[in-house]
């Protein structure tokens, strides 16, 4: 065996046959900001996944559990039952980035609606000023969460509660019920 031959012998032993990445040292998920400002998703064998995004499974007014991490397609990369589920110094950023995505403006008074086969058209009075939106018409939007209480979901995606139909003005009332019938 040659010289050469000899040193490409001693690399090829030295060269592991797999690369283990390392674990979490807690064995816990970690969701961090990435360099880029994206999120980013440390699973607990220690691989990662760039540029995530959180989704709430339903009902969404259990904002602590059913957290789904998303890849930039929107497929589910990991799911944890618990916000507990992820490690302790990044459930402060799980907590604040969730109650970004899934802020719900209150509706206090509807000022106009009209519905257009299957799409309405509103312009409400908010706890964050007056809006205007459309609503994509289906069996679930609006939402009915109860008798007196709606969810809106409209196609941007904002979220909307009339948190009391009851307690709406009677304007506001009569315009609903046009939109039941």
């Amino acid at each position: 065996m040659n010289q050469e031959q000899s040193n490409h012998a001693t690399s090829q032993e030295a060269e592991p046959a797999e690369v283990k990445k390392p674990r979490n040292p807690d064995g816990l998920p970690h969701v961090h900001v990435a360099a880029d400002g994206t999120l980013a998703l440390t699973k607990p064998d220690g691989s990662t996944a760039g540029k995530v995004r959180l989704a709430l499974g339903w009902p969404l007014r259990h904002r602590n559990r059913y957290i789904a991490v998303l890849d930039e397609k929107g497929h589910e990369v990991y799911m944890a039952a618990h916000l507990e589920d992820f490690a302790e110094d990044c459930r402060e950023l799980i907590r604040r980035e969730v109650e970004r995505l899934y802020l719900e403006t209150h509706i206090l008074a509807i000022h106009s609606l009209r519905d257009e086969h299957r799409v309405s058209y509103w312009e409400v009075e908010t706890d964050r000023g007056r809006r205007e939106f459309v609503l994509q018409g289906s069996e679930t939007n609006p939402y009915r969460i109860s008798d007196h209480r709606w969810q809106l979901v409209d196609v941007a995606g904002n979220r909307y509660e009339i948190t009391d139909i009851h307690a709406l003005d009677s304007k506001s009332r009569t315009l609903l019920e046009l939109l039941q019938d």
